[in-house]
C-alpha cells in the first residue's frame, strides 16, 4: 500500500475516555498533532510485577513524512531524538522524509517488509491470511531488523524514539508487543494498546477514501486488513506462546543478547 500524502486537515489523536487503562487512573498517553496520526506515548503501561513503563521513552506512530512544522516542534518538546521507521526503504523512497529529512531528530530504517500482501488477493476466492498469522510473517521476514530496533529502543540516549510503519498497527503492533513482552507488561494492557489504534486508524481511511491518490488503493484493500481488534493480538500473543515459548524465547532465538534485554528493562521501567 502506498503511503500517506500531506494533507491540511487537522489530526486530534487524543480521544478523551476512548483509553480502558485511564479508567484506571493511568496517565493519557495520546498525543495532539495537526497531521501525524495515531501518536501515543507507551508511558504508565502496568507490568505484571507492579512497576510502570516510564514516560517519555518510548512512543509509536504512523508515518511521519508529512508532518507539519508544528508537528515536529511537537516530537522535539516531547524529547524525541530518533525516528525507528518500520517501512521498507522503497515506501520511504516513494514519500520522502517531509520536514523531519532536514531535522535533527535521528532516523533508522528497520524494514519489516512492504505489505503489499495487505491488499484484496487478484483471485477475489482466495483466502485471506488472518492479521494475526501476518503479524507471525513479520517475525519470519525481520528478526535481525526486529532485534536491532529493540536495540536502539534500549539505548538510554536514544530516548525518547518514535517507531513507526504506515498506520502504526501491524509492524509496529508487532514491534510493540514484542518490547512490552519483553519488559513484563500485563497481557492485557498490550492487547488494549493495541486495539487503541483503531480510533485514529478509523480517521485516515476517512481521509484517504476521498483522496484522488490513495482512493483506488483503499478501496482495493480488504476492511479486515485495516481493522485493529484486539481479537487479532490476543491471538497472536497466544500463538508466540503455543509455538515459541514466548516472546522472550522467540527474542533471544533471533539474536537479541541477555544484556540488551536487561538494559532494554532498565531503560524503559520505572524504578
Amino acid at each position: 500500500m502506498s503511503s500517506i500524502g500531506p494533507h491540511p486537515s487537522r489530526y486530534a489523536a487524543s480521544v478523551p475516555g476512548a483509553n480502558p487503562l485511564e479508567r484506571d487512573g493511568a496517565p493519557g498517553r495520546d498525543i495532539d498533532f495537526d497531521a501525524v496520526a495515531n501518536v501515543r506515548d507507551l508511558g504508565g503501561l502496568p507490568t505484571r510485577d507492579g512497576r510502570r513503563v516510564a514516560p517519555g521513552r518510548l512512543l509509536r506512530g504512523a508515518a511521519l513524512h508529512y508532518a507539519s512544522a508544528a508537528d515536529v516542534a511537537t516530537l522535539h518538546e516531547r524529547g524525541v531524538v530518533l525516528n525507528i521507521d518500520l517501512r521498507d526503504p522503497s515506501e520511504i523512497a516513494y514519500t520522502g522524509r517531509g520536514l523531519l529529512a532536514a531535522d535533527s531528530i535521528g532516523f533508522v530504517n528497520c524494514s519489516l517488509s512492504y505489505d503489499r500482501l495487505m491488499e484484496r488477493p487478484a483471485d477475489q476466492a482466495a483466502p485471506l491470511v488472518p492479521l494475526a498469522a501476518r503479524y507471525r510473517d513479520y517475525l519470519a521476514q525481520g528478526p535481525g531488523a526486529i532485534v536491532a530496533a529493540i536495540e536502539a529502543i534500549a539505548e538510554p540516549s536514544n530516548h525518547a524514539v518514535l517507531v513507526n510503519c504506515f498506520f502504526g498497527k501491524d509492524r509496529t503492533g508487532t514491534l510493540i508487543a514484542l518490547v512490552l513482552e519483553a519488559l513484563g507488561v500485563e497481557r492485557e494492557a498490550i492487547v488494549e494498546d493495541y486495539a487503541r489504534s483503531a480510533v485514529a486508524v478509523q480517521a485516515m481511511l476517512e481521509r484517504l477514501a476521498h483522496d484522488p491518490v490513495y482512493a483506488e488503493t483503499i478501496a482495493r484493500t480488504d476492511p479486515s486488513r485495516l481493522a485493529a481488534d484486539r481479537q487479532t493480538m490476543v491471538d497472536f500473543l497466544a500463538t508466540l506462546d503455543e509455538r515459541d515459548g514466548g516472546a522472550l524465547a522467540w527474542l533471544a532465538r533471533a539474536g537479541l543478547s541477555t544484556r540488551a534485554l536487561t538494559r532494554l528493562r532498565d531503560a524503559l521501567l520505572e524504578a
